[in-house]
Formats: C-alpha cells, structure tokens, sequence
C-alpha cells in the first residue's frame, strides 16, 4: 500500500496544501483522453504548483494566493 500524507496550511501568502507519498515519480506519458490530466488540473487551479521528488517518494506543493 502507499502512505500518502496530506496538510493544508493556511500561510501569509495564501492556502498552502502539501501531498506527499512513498512512490517515485515519473514524467507524464503521451496524454491519452481518459487519464493524466491532473497535472494540467492542479496548474489551472493554483497560482503555484511544484513536484518534487525525494528520497522518500514524490511531494507536490500547491498555493492558492489570497486575493488582495
């Protein structure tokens, strides 16, 4: 099973929402029409979006800036 660990914080800049988990990551495949469109999801709906892989797995970092 994968552990997956999920936190939102509430930062100076904004919502901040952190999803962690033990598995590696890989770069996209050929986009095919039912799946792999989550990427392209999380850019549309945050002002930041970062994957980053680790030692321990993959961590994607997304904010939500607050309107000013």
């Amino acid at each position: 099973p994968v552990v997956m660990v999920v936190t939102v914080e509430i930062v100076a800049q904004g919502l901040a929402v952190s999803i962690a988990d033990d598995g590696r990551w890989r770069p996209p495949r050929d986009p095919a029409p039912h799946r792999g469109n989550g990427i392209v999801v999380m850019k549309a709906l945050c002002d930041e979006v970062a994957i980053i892989p680790t030692q321990d797995g993959t961590r994607i970092e997304m904010l939500e800036k607050f309107a000013r």
